[in-house]
């Protein structure tokens, strides 16, 4: 697990110095050693740049790496599972390796296939791989987008790396923000692909490439999912096929030349990981599980019910308000844009613990999307069979009384749900889905902003891409649909950036086996009733490894991993939150209508709502500019307050 960089210059030669300065920038993705090519011509200059986290092949991986007459050069951040069987074939082909790594497979591959060789992948990755001959930058990432890739083009230059910061060198860099980004953002909590904040930085999407030939720039996307209403094979097949695959999936991911364990939350997904990594080491995995002094947002009790159920060797940790204060400067920096979930904090902490004792962790993400878990998918299905019965509550009376209903701060606040449930009654099946993922609905952004950003931006409409989403599978299943939706955009652009930028941030690779492409292809193809089955979420990956869970977890009720801000904004960060949102370089921004914040403060107060991730997604933005437009890079990592565990 990498950082990668390269720069293109057309005329002026690149300053290597400078070059190896925002390599650098990226130390934290790669602790263990950095490496550097160079390419100069009288059209155009090139320079690639690695930093590097050892996971295989410990002496002889290092990057750059190059083909035997150095025509062909590849910085990569990944792993890329199936190398074994890869570099088998390819020796048949009569290729030589000098290495044992991965990465002088995709170079082979590359040598055989061309660009196709991507299909023949089973891994995370990102890359870029320098063809002299003919050349070609090429750049690409993997399927479901577990590895990220931004890049930068300003006329006569180029520039790619695996975060935003070391963009941030480039000497024509111009901090332009994109306020479609921003709108997008306070819409979904995430800045979608291709989009950055920046307006001359992109990221490359999931499962494309891009080529760069001579300062033009093509996209292509590579591999697609559909769910498809396939013929019915019955309930035992499909459960013999996903162990099958998933066992598998987990072996490959613990092929590894450095120590590793496992995040384990006391959920469905991550237990039966570590239960399935049981089964293939003669040692004790190694468990690390994070939580809260808030009883309904502490998850440890069920993750020790899984550690004392797998004999783990098992860690845990709680984050108290005093920690999140002193942690965000450090998630600004590392996360390069603002970006609003607040699982970020337990997910920081916990691969900070982690690193402790391993370089490696399985986790269980994935298995929400890929197998049908989110609470959305079941009040789907409640709204469509009790549409009848929910009906009074469209009549003005009720609409008020509902709207006067105050909302608590625990996870699964019963109040908050309802409301969310009955004011989507006569929604049409598409918006009424995509509202679930909606942050600040049009309404409330109409309310909030400015009159001056509100014309900017009045114009965009941040959940069209993800409409587009929901009417492409083949399948006519709403949950089908639904799941292509997350799959597609949710399950990248938050979830595995939440985790990549916090794992990587402590040197810790994460791999996810249930996001294997096998199985997330395989699982597409199954009937929906067999992912929600009556009211029971994610069925068929319960009934598949009901061996491997314990009662306590098998019949527990979906938790979902929170963080207790409407707590905490009313209780112990009510001052914080409040000066820094009603301070006047808030109000300079532009951005909203002052006024209107401090009514969002008050009603999160007063319980009227819980606005916290609101709250939140203001407050990330907010410490954003400070951080990167008004101060730069005079706040490096380096000097940033480290939490004692």
């Amino acid at each position: 697990m990498c950082g990668i960089t390269g720069w293109i210059r057309r005329g002026e030669a690149i300053d290597r110095e400078r070059f190896v300065s925002l390599t650098r920038s990226l130390s934290h993705r790669g602790p263990d050693g950095e490496g550097f090519y160079y390419h100069d011509t009288s059209e155009y200059h090139l320079a690639l740049g690695h930093r590097r986290l050892k996971i295989i092949d410990l002496v002889s991986g290092d990057q750059p790496m190059c083909n035997e007459d150095g025509s062909i050069w590849l910085v990569y951040n990944g792993e890329v599972y199936n190398f074994q069987e890869l570099r088998e074939e390819l020796v048949k082909k009569g290729h030589e390796f000098r290495s044992r790594s991965d990465t002088e497979v995709l170079i082979h591959l590359y040598e055989e296939k061309g660009i196709y060789f991507l299909e023949e992948l089973n891994g995370m990755f990102a890359f870029a791989l320098w063809d002299k001959n003919k050349e070609i930058l090429f750049l690409a990432r993997d399927r479901i987008g577990i590895k990220p890739l931004y890049y930068y083009s300003d006329g006569n230059e180029f520039a790619f790396a695996s975060e935003i910061k070391p963009f941030l060198q480039l000497p024509g860099f111009k901090k332009e923000i994109d306020p479609e980004s921003i709108h997008r953002y306070l819409t979904l909590q995430y800045i979608p692909s291709p989009l950055s904040i920046f307006k001359k930085v992109r990221k490359l999407p999931p499962a494309h490439y891009l080529v760069y030939h001579k300062g033009k720039i093509s996209v292509s996307r590579y591999w697609n999912l559909d769910f498809l209403d396939a013929p019915d094979k019955g309930e035992k097949f499909y459960q013999e096929k996903i162990r099958a695959i998933f066992e598998d999936a987990t072996r490959l991911r613990l092929i590894s030349d450095v120590p590793f364990g496992a995040f384990l939350s006391g959920g469905i997904d991550s237990t039966i990981v570590v239960g399935t990594m049981k089964k293939f080491l003669s040692e004790p995995v190694k468990t690390f599980s994070m939580g809260f002094n808030v009883s309904s947002f502490n998850e440890l009790l069920y993750a020790k019910v899984a550690a004392e159920n797998f004999s783990t060797e098992h860690h845990e940790f709680k984050v108290n308000p005093p920690n999140v204060l002193e942690l965000l400067p450090t998630l600004t920096w590392h996360y390069d844009e603002p970006f609003a979930d607040s699982s970020s904090i337990p997910t920081y902490m916990v691969s900070r613990i982690a690193r402790e004792f391993v370089t490696m962790v399985l986790s269980g993400d994935g298995g929400d999307e890929v197998f049908g878990g989110y609470h959305r998918y079941l009040a789907e299905k409640i709204l469509n069979i009790f549409y009848p019965f929910l009906l009074p509550f469209r009549l003005p009376f009720l609409k008020t009384a509902l709207q006067n209903l105050p909302e608590g701060t625990r996870i699964n606040d019963f109040s908050r749900r309802f409301k969310k449930l009955v004011t989507r009654i006569e929604m049409e099946p598409a918006i009424r889905y995509l509202s679930w993922l909606v942050l600040f609905d049009e309404e409330r952004k109409r309310d909030l902003y400015s009159e001056d950003f509100l014309r900017e931006v009045k114009n965009t409409d941040p959940l069209a891409p993800l409409h587009n989403y929901f009417n492409q599978p083949s399948s006519s299943s709403l949950l089908s649909r639904s799941q292509f939706v997350d799959i597609m955009t949710y399950l990248p652009e938050d979830i595995l950036t939440k985790v990549d930028r916090a794992s990587m941030a402590n040197s810790l690779e994460c791999r996810v086996p249930l996001l294997d492409h096998r199985l997330v292809e395989f699982m597409s193809l199954i009937p929906p009733h067999y992912k929600l089955k009556g009211f029971q979420m994610k069925y068929i990956l319960k009934k598949t490894f009901r061996d491997l869970l314990p009662p306590r977890i098998y019949y527990r009720g979906k938790h979902g991993f929170g963080v207790p801000l409407g707590k905490w904004f009313r209780k112990e960060l009510k001052d914080f939150t409040w000066d820094t949102l009603t301070d006047k370089r808030f109000s300079a921004r532009g951005y909203f209508n002052p006024a209107k914040i401090r009514k969002l403060l008050d009603e999160h107060q007063r319980g009227q709502f819980d606005h916290s991730h609101r709250l939140w997604a203001l407050l990330i933005l907010e410490l954003w500019h400070r951080f990167y437009l008004d101060n730069s890079l005079t706040y490096l990592p380096d000097n940033l307050k480290v939490i004692e565990l």
